[in-house]
């Protein structure tokens, strides 16, 4: 028998979209808390799930700072 442990707690991050649509289409997907966005520079901060910070990355293409 095996279990899998995740690490479900979140992590503050900072991360820039290549469009303000990106932005906004991964914000009303993901899981936030405590989060500010500056629409004009396409930026994200806040506290993500990693999971929530991979799919920024591989579907979106947000870069992480």
């Amino acid at each position: 028998m095996f279990s899998l442990v995740f690490n479900t707690k979140p992590k503050k991050t900072t991360l820039i979209f290549p469009s303000t649509k990106l932005l906004w289409t991964f914000y009303e997907l993901a899981d936030l808390s405590d989060f500010r966005l500056e629409s004009a520079r396409c930026l994200f901060i806040g506290k993500l799930q990693p999971q929530d910070i991979q799919l920024a990355k591989k579907r979106f293409g947000a870069t992480e700072l």
